[in-house]
């Protein structure tokens, strides 16, 4: 039975539902790591570990302090940080966890659902569980959510319209679930879809990801090793109840093996395939672009200004016009990165950024998927901590306008953006 620690905090929310509709508005992918040191000190005075409201367009990460063999140790702090004047405050603090990971906004902007990890002397405990605009914990979810931190990213917990259901996954050795919740109570409602898992998938259990509408599903999208190895990797469309196979693509050119994003378009029109090389059998890069049923649309050829493809999911802009993505070129010695973004109406590539030359590759290296900010404006990513030795990682934005900041003060090490959804008003 979830414990929510307001029990007036959703009355309230029922009365500035009630207020808002009379009173204008002002609108406002990291393994985790083992715990060296639980009880590193903090190095910042209370002062600054006191919550600070969020505003739009800011981001909320993962961080914490270094023990004392100057190692990340804990992810226990969730910090904000305003891109455009790079101040980072802590916004919320658990000294009993081991990582805390920020993963949704509610629709109406004013709960922050989170996963918590904690050691229990036997194992990695793991809870969602909810957060208001002010940081106060309103309690945890009575599901278990999958109990693996890699698997998880902004795009793996849904809200209903009205911000009063949540979705998710659960599981075990056995199964994965895609349940819903009640948001007042934190208890589970229904189980929406369950995947049976085979013996052979136990060591690559599957991820699910699915459109808001909840009428597509993803299963085992996302990996190669199980494309490789055979594994399924379907669409559903759990209205129809139709089960399709993406392991391989009608229509694709060529005999290449194709991985297919786990993630849809932000309306859930759209999904992303990109082929990947075998030492046996390399082969030049493709990117599809597939409908909702997994029909390609369109086979992506690479062009100006840069001749390259995306190999990973892209960064979707909210009206599906254009994507952005990635690239990293050069040699140890004198690295790039850029930012490309492709129009679905033109079907051209632009450069949106170019980064000055650095001196390690793996300094402009993308470790994570990237985030594109409410006001399309920044991009946000996780990047190498400390590349000589590959500890940890820092968050990296770029300002669509054209510079590049990685954020280590007050805090030296952080992973994982979210960013602050433009809905939230003011209370």
């Amino acid at each position: 039975m979830a414990s929510f620690s307001d029990p007036l905090y959703f009355a309230r929310k029922s009365i500035r539902a009630t207020t808002r509709k009379i009173m204008p508005k002002r609108t406002i992918g990291v393994c985790l790591l083992t715990v060296l040191c639980l009880c590193a000190p903090m190095l910042l005075p209370p002062d600054k570990l006191r919550a600070q409201p969020p505003l739009p367009g800011d981001l909320i990460f993962s961080t914490g302090q270094l023990n004392a063999r100057g190692v990340p140790a804990s992810h226990n702090i969730l910090a904000r940080l305003d891109p455009r004047t790079g101040q980072v405050v802590s916004f919320y603090t658990d000294p009993m966890a081991i990582y805390l990971k920020a993963m949704s906004w509610s629709p109406q902007g004013d709960l922050l659902a989170f996963l918590q990890f904690k050691w229990d002397g036997r194992n990695y405990a793991v809870q969602l569980c909810l957060l208001t605009r002010s940081a106060v914990l309103q309690g945890c979810f009575q599901g278990k959510p999958v109990n693996v931190l890699g698997v998880y990213n902004e795009n793996m917990i849904s809200w209903s319209a009205d911000g009063t259901r949540l979705y998710f996954v659960s599981g075990d050795d056995t199964s994965r679930r895609l349940l819903e919740a009640e948001v007042r109570t934190g208890k589970t409602l229904r189980t929406v879809y369950k995947y049976d898992l085979q013996d052979n998938e136990t060591d690559y259990p599957p991820i699910l990801a699915w459109t808001s509408d909840l009428r597509y599903l993803t299963i085992g999208a996302g990996d190669h090793t199980r494309v490789q190895q055979g594994l399924p990797v379907l669409l559903i469309d759990l209205k129809a109840n139709r089960k399709i196979d993406l392991s391989h693509i009608p229509g694709a050119e060529g005999s290449s093996l194709f991985v297919v994003c786990p993630f849809f378009s932000p309306q859930g029109t759209y999904l992303t395939a990109y082929n990947f090389d075998v030492p046996e059998a390399p082969i030049t890069p493709q990117f599809l672009l597939l409908n909702n049923l997994g029909t390609l649309i369109s086979d992506i050829k690479a062009a100006a200004p840069a001749d390259v493809l995306p190999q990973g999911c892209p960064a979707w802009q909210k009206n599906e016009k254009a994507f952005y993505f990635n690239v990293s070129q050069g040699t140890a010695q004198a690295s790039t990165l850029r930012i490309l973004k492709y129009s679905l109406e033109s079907r051209q590539f632009f450069t949106t950024f170019s980064s000055a030359e650095f001196s390690q590759f793996d300094a402009i290296t993308v470790i994570s998927n990237i985030s594109l900010s409410p006001d399309e404006k920044f991009l946000a990513f996780d990047s190498p901590f400390d590349p000589g030795v590959n500890l940890g990682t820092q968050v990296t934005v770029i300002s669509l306008a054209g510079s590049l900041q990685r954020y280590s003060a007050p805090f030296p090490f952080s992973s994982d953006p979210l960013w602050i959804p433009d809905v939230i008003e003011a209370f």
